[in-house]
């Protein structure tokens, strides 16, 4: 004979069983949503930098929410003729390194594509070098970079046929770029504590022969682009105009080299 409480036991126990479920389901459904008002409020835009420059007249803007590029008006640059697609890093606003550019495009001819990748997150847009020339169709793409993320991403675009030139501002590789033709140079600052060292000594070996990396002294994760403080950052030594000035030093020579 069956136990007299083994129904009501039965029924307790499916009942923990929804109760626990249901619970988990509302805990990652607040993780989800949490993670997506995360993605989807970048940092706030810095409007000073760009008022700065648009009252100058030596780069032609073309700017919407999703997009900044920077075209030479001066058209006898070394680079004269091709585009860099430079991505953000996590929430950063394409508008953010419009000034971290300015001079490289004016001094170099170079045309620079900045998109807002899907969700603020440049690991989270599937876009192609193909997709981003869409974008520019009578510039050629022959460089790709980024920031943080975004040079996590750029290391896949790099690995395009078209692609000649990789540029990583406080960011590394996790594709393995050895066996490639590429020229990579990699920018970073000593008062980086964002970016995770040993990553980044990991990272060196999977770098193709033409590989440079040099150390931006007094400059912190933050200090590529017009964005703020980032939490967990360094505090940086540098003003940000000292800032652009000592990464257009190191960009104009080695992308026209």
């Amino acid at each position: 004979m069956a136990p007299p409480n083994r129904s009501a036991k039965q029924r307790l126990k499916i009942r923990r069983i929804r109760i626990t479920g249901w619970t988990a389901l509302s805990s990652l459904l607040v993780t989800i949503v949490g993670f997506l008002v995360w993605a989807y409020t970048p940092y706030p835009d810095q409007p000073e930098p760009l008022r700065d420059l648009f009252a100058r007249e030596e780069v032609a803007w073309s700017i919407t929410p999703d997009l900044v590029v920077m075209a030479p008006i001066n058209q006898d640059g070394p680079l004269e003729g091709e585009a860099m697609v430079f991505l953000p890093g996590a929430r950063v606003s394409p508008h953010a390194y419009a000034a971290t550019f300015h001079e490289v495009v004016t001094e170099t001819g170079l045309t620079v594509l900045v998109p807002r990748p899907l969700a603020n997150l440049a690991l989270a847009d599937g876009r192609s070098v193909d997709d981003f020339q869409q974008l520019i169709p009578d510039t050629p793409i022959t460089m790709v970079g980024g920031h943080s993320m975004g040079g996590v991403r750029a290391c896949s675009l790099a690995l395009h046929p078209d692609v000649e030139r990789l540029v990583l501002m406080a960011s590394y590789c996790a594709s393995d770029l050895q066996e490639t033709t590429l020229t990579v140079l990699s920018v970073q600052g000593s008062e980086d504590e964002l970016i995770d060292q040993d990553e980044l000594a990991a990272a060196r070996a999977l770098m193709p022969e033409n590989y440079r990396e040099v150390t931006i002294e007094g400059a912190s994760h933050a200090s590529f682009a017009d964005y703020g403080p980032q939490s967990g950052d360094g505090t940086p030594k540098l003003s940000r105009a000292e800032a652009i000035e000592a990464i257009t030093t190191l960009l104009v020579p080695d992308l026209t080299n």
